[in-house]
């Protein structure tokens, strides 16, 4: 039976036009935390790659360091649909990884705080979605 549908709710009473569930949620509430939910797994697993390839790209050869890095600034920019918190500190990491792509493609050598800056502003992004 959908959501808008007459019939035994979740947990076996009859309601009029919206099913409850025995957790006083309605069908529609179950989805956004469920879509919701699906949202920050998906960013947890970007900022977790985006810090491991951070790690492994430190070891790399400048040019190889600098094509791994250069593809993160895609993938870790901010898409708005966040608290403001998580906004921030994702900006935070994107702004640090830009940096990073920046100073390995133009500088003769990268310095430890740019890349230190990088790695820790994206495991604050990391660890606050965990």
């Amino acid at each position: 039976m959908g959501a808008t549908g007459t019939g035994p709710c979740l947990d076996g009473k009859e309601s009029g036009s919206i099913r409850i569930a025995s957790n006083g949620l309605t069908d529609s509430s179950l989805v956004r935390v469920f879509v919701f939910g699906m949202t920050d797994v998906v960013d947890l697993s970007t900022a977790e790659s985006a810090y491991v390839a951070l790690l492994d790209a430190r070891h790399m050869p400048s040019a190889a360091a600098a094509d791994l890095v250069r593809t993160l600034r895609t993938k870790t920019k901010n898409s708005g649909k966040h608290s403001h918190e998580v906004e921030m500190v994702q900006a935070d990491a994107w702004l640090a990884i830009c940096a990073l792509s920046k100073s390995l493609d133009t500088d003769y050598e990268t310095t430890p705080e740019v890349w230190s800056r990088a790695i820790s502003r994206t495991e604050e992004w990391r660890n606050l979605l965990d």
